[in-house]
């Protein structure tokens, strides 16, 4: 079988993730930025991976604002945390009337309370979300059916019943149990976006190494200047926080420079067009 040669066979990359694949093509692009212009044979290449970098660049921030916008887990235990506050305060409310003595009707009012809403304490509160909800709702009912929201307000809590009544609302609709919630847009893909400009960049490499002419001292030095972001770049772990995924396939460790691949040149004289 014959040999087969690519960008991809002929260049590796660096390994690189979202993140940092846009700051390698910020750096390439400020490196053509310096140059007075391009040479014609290297402007096609360079102007594709311009594009697929603005791309990805977009893509990624429209990500970051789907996130920010797609705060549903947020949400949710937001809306859980002002529920288990609720529903401890009002606990506590009942309980505190119970140290008084027995013979305080009060006192029987809310043992009373306290034992139909919470005869095994407040544990419901660490179930999962819905399984939480499901509890709450229930000991609402039962409050408004039997009455003892009455009680509870005779006692002094009508705050602490209004509260858990919201709470628990606010509660239902995060969760898009009361109310039907939008569906969250489709995550914005980058995997493929990077794959281009990394095959872009390949192609680039190819062009600009090929532009080199050792009899031409000129474009040496060019070809240098525009790959010097390149061949310099050292792969880094990503920090918390960035777009950690997806990376480039690594690096192989005996060729670590992306512009030391072969590649074809000229005989003499540069390439035509420049």
């Amino acid at each position: 079988m014959g040999r087969t040669f690519s960008a991809e066979s002929l260049v590796s990359m660096p390994r690189v993730n979202v993140d940092s694949g846009l700051a390698l093509w910020q750096a390439l692009r400020a490196v053509v930025a310096a140059e007075s212009k391009l040479p014609k044979f290297i402007q096609a290449p360079w102007s594709v991976v311009d594009r697929e970098g603005t791309q990805l660049f977009d893509l990624a921030q429209a990500r970051f604002l789907e996130a920010g916008k797609g705060a549903g887990s947020a949400a949710k235990r937001s809306a859980d945390s002002v529920v288990d506050n609720a529903v401890g305060a009002l606990a506590q409310f009942l309980e505190s009337w119970t140290r008084l003595p027995d013979s305080l009707p009060q006192a029987q009012l809310a043992a009373a309370a306290r034992q139909a809403l919470f005869p095994e304490g407040t544990a419901f509160l660490n179930l999962p979300f819905e399984q939480e909800w499901a509890q709450v709702e229930r000991r609402l009912r039962l409050m408004k059916s039997e009455g003892l929201d009455k009680d509870i307000e005779r006692l002094g809590g009508a705050p602490f019943v209004k509260h858990l009544v919201e709470a628990q609302a606010a509660y239902g609709k995060a969760l898009g149990l009361t109310k039907v919630v939008a569906l969250p847009a489709e995550t914005v893909g980058l995997r493929e976006p990077l794959d281009a400009l990394l095959s872009a960049l390949r192609l680039y490499v190819i062009k600009v190494t090929a532009y080199r002419d050792e009899s031409e001292p000129e474009t040496v030095a060019l070809a240098d200047r525009l790959l010097r972001p390149l061949v310099s770049w050292v792969s880094k772990p990503s920090k918390a926080g960035s777009e950690s995924e997806p990376e480039s396939d690594p690096e192989p460790a005996s060729d670590p420079d992306p512009a030391a691949a072969p590649a074809p040149r000229p005989s003499s004289g540069g390439p035509q067009g420049a």
